[in-house]
């Protein structure tokens, strides 16, 4: 957890344990005693290390500004041998500060340092008019950063080693058009490889985001997919996401409760539901969706992964496997059955929901359904089923403790109404009825809410109340 959710905690905690220690459950001293055990620590580190670094930056673009101001009256070898000069001066003092035990500012300087590489870099190529592929300067640069980071086992080096080789690649393919930029995943594994051996935990968070950018940048860009084939496919690797999450908890629930198989559920949570939501919303609010017919290119370009049907064979790939995997959780009893049939459920249906609404489906003349018929699966069959698995997943993340399934699905749920209500009801007498019956229904949902919690928090019978 980040310093902020333990400092929240922290504040909770002080509030139940001077309660406790009014009430008379613990004495003072055990009350001293659990505030100093649980008090957030490395505040003042992390204040230094913030202020540090923006220091660094100040001195970062002082020696970018002085250089330049004096740039016109340099000669080339002058030039040259002053950037080498406050380069190296930047790792010998980094170098001095990791020796003397200094760790966070040596990582400040060593940011500085690598910052002042690719200013380098920049300015070699402007003094020698090197007028190259301009993305091969960043890979120059990323390249430099790792180098730094294995030699120094520098956590900022690796940091800024993920930044920039997604950098890169973005710059590879949204400037320069490369279909699926394949190189990246060299630079990314051989970053990864680094971030096992140096064992640092925050970097597995870089190097899942950076992919799982590279990954959706990839998809949207490649073949001419419909906007529902693309968003099933994410809404499947969401889903496959979660299933890895869960398969992963069953054997580090007791060691590691609080590993990376968590966070992987939470990314999973934070991206499925969005998604789910624009699958339904697309014909609104894409221009190329259901409801503007022969935008879309029927050639498949000699490839069964290109074309607007293209996306197809790998969501149904992503389907089996995260079925496979979620009949693994609930045979090892991390998943409930009903949970297992609402998960499926999601999958199947997602997939069955883009063939419809996906162009030329089934080789038929233009689309699979009626205009009219789409827009009522999409409003009442779409919607109240996504009404229905927001309500199960209130209850699921209940049951697992997880305060992110909670709140995410209500957000979900409330954005969702709103997208029912704007797209059906138009009258005050309509709206009055929609509010009337929403609120039935949110309140029969609380009720529901109010008896799960009461049966789970309800204390179990001691053994020697149990009649024989």
């Amino acid at each position: 957890m980040t310093f902020g959710w333990r400092n929240l905690y922290f504040r909770l905690l002080s509030h139940d344990i001077k309660k406790w220690q009014t009430e008379g459950w613990i004495s003072p001293e055990n009350a001293a005693l659990l505030l100093a055990d649980k008090r957030p620590k490395g505040l003042a580190g992390r204040l230094v290390f913030l202020v540090g670094l923006l220091g660094a930056l100040l001195l970062l673009f002082s020696a970018v500004s002085f250089v330049a101001a004096n740039w016109d009256d340099m000669s080339r070898l002058s030039r040259l041998i002053w950037l080498i000069i406050i380069l190296w001066t930047t790792f010998l003092v980094s170098w001095r500060l990791t020796a003397n035990e200094h760790p966070r500012l040596a990582e400040i300087a060593y940011t500085l340092g690598i910052g002042l590489f690719g200013v380098n870099i920049t300015l070699i190529a402007q003094m020698f008019h090197i007028d190259s592929h301009p993305p091969n300067g960043v890979l120059m640069w990323t390249i430099g950063a790792l180098v730094a980071a294995a030699l120094l086992r520098s956590k900022a080096a690796l940091a800024l080693t993920f930044i920039g080789a997604i950098t890169w690649s973005m710059m590879e393919v949204l400037t320069y058009q490369e279909l699926i930029h394949w190189p990246f995943l060299m630079v990314w594994g051989a970053a990864f490889g680094l971030t096992l051996w140096m064992r640092w935990s925050f970097a597995n968070h870089l190097a899942f985001i950076s992919l799982l950018i590279w990954t959706i940048t990839s998809i949207i860009h490649y073949g001419d997919w419909s906007s529902h084939g693309t968003l099933s496919l994410f809404i499947m690797m969401f889903l496959l996401m979660l299933a890895v999450a869960f398969v992963w908890q069953i054997k580090n629930t007791q060691t590691q409760p609080y590993g990376f198989a968590t966070w992987l559920e939470r990314y999973a949570i934070i991206g499925l539901l969005p998604s789910l939501f624009f699958l339904q919303t697309l014909p609104i609010i894409v221009s190329r969706g259901l409801y503007a017919p022969g935008t879309i290119s029927r050639d498949s370009n000699g490839s069964m992964l290109q074309g607007s049907f293209g996306w197809f064979p790998l969501t149904s790939l992503l389907l089996i496997g995260t079925v496979l995997l979620l009949v693994m959780s609930w045979r090892e009893k991390l998943l409930r059955r009903l949970d297992l049939v609402f998960f499926v459920a999601i999958a199947a249906s997602t997939l069955l929901y883009a063939l419809i609404s996906s162009p030329y489906a089934f080789e038929t003349d233009g689309w699979l359904i009626a205009k009219e018929t789409h827009k009522f699966l999409t409003t009442w069959i779409y919607g109240a089923a996504f009404l229905t698995m927001l309500i199960w997943l209130i209850a699921f993340g209940h049951r697992r403790g997880s305060d992110l399934y909670v709140w995410a699905a209500l957000a979900t749920f409330a954005v969702e109404v709103l997208y029912i209500y704007f797209s059906i009801f138009g009258s005050l007498l309509e709206t009055s009825l929609f509010f009337l019956v929403g609120g039935i229904l949110t309140i029969g949902l609380a009720y529901f809410l109010y008896r799960l919690h009461q049966r789970l928090e309800e204390p179990s019978t001691p053994a020697s109340e149990v009649p024989s």
